[in-house]
């Protein structure tokens, strides 16, 4: 939300629900189909996940990007308990408390894509395994009471992010954060944006080309 109020502060415009359909090219302008109407543009920045493959496609640009549902649990709040990220070397957890109290704990445990829209769905055996685990490193979560769980989708290419300019498709740039699910999304946002404006990246973006699928 902070992130939305400072963009939109900044003259970005967001359109809510208005998913986008497809893409097509014409001429310099590269065309945004969606439910409402048509967005053009001569530079287009495709961050949409797992569904950037399709999409990318329709401009005739190879992004091998796979949906991949992804479980997490929260806890109720107690007393500041960690004050850092806590992540396990060989087991599939990690763990981290909010300001206000709540411990979220994740690691990779999945969940499945349900029904015809194909929606992200918690998984039973991922609540007791993640929880099972968590209380095991940190023995005092034991006593927390597990207040809600949500499946979110991550996005598996070949283990590294793609960002860049695409060379298939000029005018379009490729922002996926790769494998680390929403942790990289604003350091690759930064890169990105560096790249499109002229600027020096932080960091050399030839090995995240997306040309590399070519």
């Amino acid at each position: 939300q902070a992130i939305r109020r400072w963009a939109t502060a900044k003259g970005v415009v967001r359109l809510a629900g208005e998913s986008v359909a497809g893409l097509a090219r014409h001429d310099r302008v590269i065309a945004a189909r969606t439910a409402r109407g048509t967005i053009a543009a001569e530079r287009v920045v495709l961050a949409a996940g797992a569904g950037s493959r399709a999409l990318a496609a329709d401009l005739g640009a190879v992004v091998p990007a796979e949906p991949e549902p992804l479980h997490m649990n929260i806890t109720e709040a107690t007393a500041p308990l960690l004050h850092h990220l806590v992540q396990h070397a060989e087991r599939p957890i990690t763990l981290k408390q909010l300001g206000t109290g709540q411990v979220v704990i994740g690691g990779g445990w999945p969940a499945h894509l349900a029904g015809a829209e194909r929606w992200p769905t918690v998984e039973l055996a991922s609540i007791v395994g993640n929880a099972t685990l968590a209380q095991h490193i940190v023995p005092s979560l034991g006593q927390l009471r597990i207040i809600r769980c949500w499946a979110g989708i991550n996005t598996t290419v070949d283990g590294r992010a793609v960002l860049g300019p695409c060379g298939a498709a000029p005018g379009l740039t490729i922002a996926i954060p790769g494998d680390a699910g929403y942790t990289l999304g604003p350091l690759c946002a930064r890169l990105v944006a560096d790249a499109m404006l002229g600027r020096r990246p932080a960091v050399d973006l030839a090995p995240y080309s997306p040309d590399r699928f070519r």
